[in-house]
C-alpha cells in the first residue's frame, strides 16, 4: 500500500485539494484527500512525496466501440 502526496491533488469530480494524497492498494486507489488525515487513516502504507507537482488520479474509460471489436457484422 502506498500514500501519494502532493502539493495538489485533482480529483475531476470535486474541487482540487492542497496538500493532497491518495492511497493505492493492489493498483487500485482506495482513497484521496487531505495528506495528514490519510497518513493517520493509513499508517501502514509506505509515503511517497512527490513534491511540488499536481496529481491526477486516473480516469477510467469504461465505454467501447462495437464496430471496432470482433463483433461478427451481418451486411
Amino acid at each position: 500500500m502506498k500514500l501519494y502526496r502532493c502539493r495538489y491533488i485533482v480529483p475531476i469530480q470535486t474541487a482540487p485539494i492542497e496538500d493532497g494524497a491518495l492511497v493505492v492498494d493492489q493498483d487500485r486507489i482506495v482513497a484521496v484527500g487531505l495528506a495528514a488525515e490519510l497518513a493517520a487513516q493509513y499508517p501502514q502504507a509506505e509515503e511517497v512525496n512527490l513534491g511540488d507537482g499536481i496529481l491526477l488520479p486516473a480516469f477510467v474509460n469504461d465505454h467501447t466501440h462495437l464496430e471496432l471489436s470482433d463483433l461478427d457484422r451481418k451486411s
